[in-house]
């Protein structure tokens, strides 16, 4: 292997400093840096060293380009296969799921009841998979909004327990190390102490409710709701020791009309507000705001193609077809002044969490 000499070392001496460069060649010497080599014509330590130098470059050069194609080449790779197994899902669909939709309406209308926002355990087979893409592609298509919500909401209200009971751990994967330091940004706020109940809509398995109750330790009342009926009953047992924690079988919306008042935190948490549509979710904000003295965090994905530059508003994204909301422009509609606003990308994830603090 040739190997250039790229290190080349010289030094000046000024003509007024002559007189010193016997003295300079002899420090040189002593010390073996190869001047007097140099002299002789043979090889030194300087030039030994530039070489090895040059060498160490090249070999690292090398490695570091060997280890940049074989990332490329897998994240190529990986986004090939998912094109691909999009594209052949796309066809099946447009194959087997259309014609089905069609022709078996009395599926169509139990998948409809149960709701199809996720697939989990392998709860459809392969033709109910086919037509629930075919049923949300053409909600989509056609704009119906009000039908997305409903499959959504149905979901939620028939399989939700399913879903919390297979993402357990989520507390302690993601929204501890993940979404918690918005809690930390929450108790700084010099008023807190005004506010004496927080409601979490979307509760889930109640893990997140609790903690806030551990962290905030002045609310006299926590309500956790949830659209899930089985999962309040559990909850309510689960925590059945803990007095300031009260679960509730509601929608948000619903709950909110009736019970809602001031000088009151509410809180979402991973994905909630995104089953709202766009129309829905302004009026929940306006009537939240109505209450009197409130702080808002919510938890929120957006799609990761969702550029409010180009379209200020929401729209359907992912597998889900659930909404990607332009939250900071919702918020402050509804008369909400907002004192944080952040974002989290995941690279396994056709989405980004966003984290929002408003307060009126």
């Amino acid at each position: 292997m040739e190997v250039k000499n790229y290190l080349k070392i010289e030094v000046y001496l000024p003509p007024e400093n002559y007189h010193n460069q016997a003295g300079v060649m002899e420090l040189v010497d002593m010390l073996d840096l190869g001047s007097s080599a140099a002299r002789r014509g043979g090889s030194t330590p300087f030039t030994r060293t530039s070489n090895l130098a040059s060498e160490i470059l090249s070999e690292a050069f090398l490695c570091l380009k060997a280890i940049l194609f074989n990332i490329l080449t897998a994240l190529f790779l990986s986004f090939m296969k998912k094109k691909i197994k999009d594209y052949v899902i796309g066809i099946l669909t447009a194959l087997v799921g259309k014609p089905l939709v069609f022709l078996w309406p009395s599926r169509v209308k139990k998948l409809s009841e149960q709701g199809m926002t996720l697939v989990m355990n392998n709860n459809l087979n392969v033709i109910e998979k086919l037509m629930r893409n075919e049923i949300l592609r053409k909600a989509e298509e056609n704009g119906e909004v009000d039908k997305l919500q409903e499959l959504h909401s149905n979901y939620w209200r028939n399989q939700g327990q399913d879903f919390f009971k297979n993402t357990d751990n989520r507390f302690e994967t993601i929204f501890m190390p993940d979404y918690s330091f918005i809690f930390d940004l929450l108790a700084e706020h010099k008023d807190l102490k005004d506010f004496d109940t927080l409601v979490e809509i979307g509760t889930g398995n109640g893990s997140v409710l609790n903690y806030l109750a551990s962290k905030f330790g002045h609310l006299k009342k926590l309500v956790g709701i949830d659209l899930s009926e089985v999962q309040t009953n559990l909850n309510n047992e689960k925590y059945k020791t803990e007095p300031r924690l009260d679960f509730v079988f509601s929608d948000g919306f619903d709950w909110v009309k009736k019970n809602g008042r001031s000088n009151t935190i509410f809180v979402t948490s991973g994905g909630v507000l995104e089953y709202f549509t766009e129309t829905r979710l302004q009026s929940f904000l306006n009537k939240v705001n109505s209450l009197g003295k409130i702080i808002f965090v919510a938890i929120e994905p957006n799609g990761i193609d969702h550029d409010f530059r180009e379209n200020p508003n929401s729209q359907s994204y992912g597998h889900e077809r659930s909404f990607s909301h332009n939250y900071q422009k919702l918020f402050k509609a509804s008369g909400f002044d907002i004192w944080h606003y952040s974002k989290k990308e995941y690279s396994y994830n056709a989405h980004l969490m966003c984290f929002i603090g408003a307060r009126n």
